[in-house]
C-alpha cells in the first residue's frame, strides 16, 4: 500500500527502537532484583560467630538423598556451644495441580499426594532430632513445584529461615 516513503518508514522504525530500549533502562535503574538479596551475601559459614547456631536448609528427592544429609549433618557434631538447626524440604515434582504448594509439617499440614515416600523422610529427620535431642532443631517442609521452579522455593525458604549453608542433592542420571 506503500502509506509510508522509506524516509519516514526508517524514522518509525528507529524510534520504536530508541523507545523500548529507553524504556528498558529506565525499568532497570529504578527495580533493582538483586537488592532483594542484599543482606544476604555475608551470610555463610564464614561469618557466622562461634557460639551461633548454624542453620541448614536440605532439600531432598528420595530417601537417598536423606541418608547423605544425615551423614553430613552428624559430621557437623552439633553441641550446647554450636546447636544445629536444620530446615529440611522435600522437593516433589508437581502433578495435577495448577499452582505450586508449600506444606509446612509443624503446622500439622499433610501431604495431599506422594504421601508414603514424604513420611518416610519425615520420620527419619524426626529421628535425627531425637538423636541429637536439645542440639537440634528440625523443622519439616514439603515443596511441591515444578522442576524449573524448584529453585524459587529453595532460595526464598533459605532467604525466609536465615539459612547459612544449603545442601542440594546431587542429581545422578545413569
Amino acid at each position: 500500500m506503500q502509506i509510508f516513503d522509506g524516509e519516514t518508514l526508517t524514522t518509525v522504525t528507529a524510534s520504536v527502537l530508541l523507545i523500548a530500549a529507553g524504556t528498558q533502562l529506565s525499568a532497570m535503574s529504578l527495580y533493582d532484583y538483586s537488592r532483594i538479596y542484599t543482606g544476604y551475601h555475608k551470610r555463610d559459614i564464614e561469618h557466622i560467630p562461634y557460639n551461633a547456631e548454624l542453620r541448614v536448609l536440605t532439600c531432598t528427592h528420595r530417601l537417598d538423598d536423606v541418608l547423605a544429609v544425615r551423614r553430613i549433618l552428624e559430621s557437623s557434631f552439633p553441641n550446647k556451644e554450636s546447636p544445629l538447626a536444620v530446615y529440611a524440604v522435600n522437593l516433589v515434582e508437581l502433578v495435577g495441580r495448577a499452582s505450586p504448594l508449600l506444606i509446612d509439617h509443624q503446622l500439622g499440614q499433610k501431604a495431599s499426594s506422594g504421601g508414603s515416600r514424604s513420611q518416610k523422610i519425615i520420620e527419619f529427620f524426626r529421628s535425627f532430632q531425637q538423636q541429637y535431642s536439645g542440639l537440634v532443631s528440625v523443622q519439616l517442609f514439603t515443596a511441591m513445584s515444578l522442576p524449573r521452579f524448584m529453585h524459587h522455593d529453595v532460595c526464598s525458604l533459605a532467604f525466609d529461615k536465615l539459612a547459612s549453608l544449603i545442601i542440594l542433592p546431587f542429581h545422578r542420571k545413569w
